[in-house]
């Protein structure tokens, strides 16, 4: 049985290769099929072959190009040397030929391109105030021009640059910090354990789920499914705040963890919702889990814990099934004022529970 499975497998693992091969090949082929229709043709083509190899074999002409795309590449470096540089000689210009005879009016023109280039507040704004502010001093340098309004002019070209290099500058800050946040966002989702609750997220905790359910299908062994949630967790967020309200979930998961077994499995969905999985664990004992659980005594006001007991009932059910079972334990709970049940039971409230609910 277990040869066969293994030849199924590795016949499966060569087809799926193949497959591939196969549709990497069909790429190249369409990639290699578009650049040959794009490509010029006629005394274009002659042209631009010659002007490929005359780049190829020059090489001060080859570094001049591996330089130009390097920083083409690194426009955040490029554009980071380069502002001060056109800033500094922009001022010392503004300084020398005052545009509209002010210093200080020319000095705050600079100084806002800059600002808005770098930050950003706005899209297009800094873009927007260099065109403006350019324009003003060109048509100033020309209708005002006496014999040579060559000064003028230099600081207008000197106020275009140093604004297009501030806005270029904050363009690549923005698409750098993106980048950042979408590779956090690839590694947080990649990351098995919740940065907050300190246990398996459900995406990696489901596949370990499904594995203890088949198994307990098939040995036909008792398992067991807590349902844990923070009783009306919406108010007690607001209540608390975000920052308390990330300890209090933190201190929920350490809880569950502290009172697990190894073979015990704990995952978090969200909104201060847990499971835990009980191998190995019937009705009873996971009554004796559930009671403790509910026990918690939080540091923080509020924070109270509710819990829906779902035993595995011979072979029906899947993960998605037992979920909803935990679900609906935890509409009873709360119907019947008390701190756990299990789905399937009906229970009534007691002196006991009543004063959980009220204190």
């Amino acid at each position: 049985m277990a040869a066969a499975y293994q030849g199924t497998f590795r016949s499966d693992s060569a087809g799926t290769l193949v497959q591939r091969y196969q549709q990497r090949v069909r790429v190249d082929l369409l990639e290699n099929a578009s650049k040959a229709a794009a490509r010029p043709t006629g005394w274009r083509a002659t042209l631009s072959d010659r002007v490929h190899t005359w780049m190829v074999t020059t090489p001060v002409i080859r570094a001049f190009v591996a330089i130009v795309r390097a920083l083409a590449h690194q426009q955040l470096i490029t554009t980071a040397l380069l502002l001060p540089f056109a800033t500094v000689v922009t001022s010392f210009m503004v300084i020398l030929w005052p545009p509209a005879g002010s210093r200080e009016l020319g000095l705050a023109a600079v100084a806002l391109m800059v600002l808005l280039g770098v930050t950003q507040p706005v899209r297009g704004a800094s873009l927007a105030a260099t065109l403006i502010i350019g324009t003003c001093q060109t048509i100033g340098a020309v209708v005002g021009a006496t014999l040579t309004p060559a000064p003028d002019l230099s600081v207008a070209a000197g106020l275009l640059l140093t604004g297009l290099i501030a806005h270029r500058h904050g363009m690549a800050r923005l698409r750098e910090q993106q980048s950042q946040r979408q590779a956090r966002r690839v590694i947080d989702k990649l990351e098995p354990v919740d940065s907050v609750a300190g246990v398996l997220k459900w995406t990696h905790a489901s596949l370990v789920f499904d594995r203890e359910l088949a198994r307990a299908h098939r040995y036909e062994q008792p398992l067991s499914l807590l349902r844990v949630v923070i009783d009306q967790w919406e108010a007690v967020q607001t209540h608390l705040g975000p920052r308390k309200s990330e300890r209090a979930i933190a201190e929920v998961g350490a809880r569950l963890i502290a009172g697990s077994r190894v073979v015990d499995i704990v995952a978090y969905h969200g909104d201060a919702t847990f499971d835990l999985l009980l191998p190995d664990t019937g009705d009873l004992g996971a009554v004796v889990v559930a009671r403790r659980v509910a026990d918690h005594v939080s540091e923080f006001p509020g924070v109270r814990l509710r819990v829906g007991v779902v035993p595995l009932a011979g072979q029906a059910g899947n993960i998605d099934h037992l979920l909803h079972c935990g679900d609906i334990a935890i509409r009873i709970a709360e119907q019947t004022h008390r701190p756990f049940a299990i789905f399937g039971v009906a229970t009534m409230p007691s002196q006991q529970t009543t004063e959980w609910s009220a204190s």
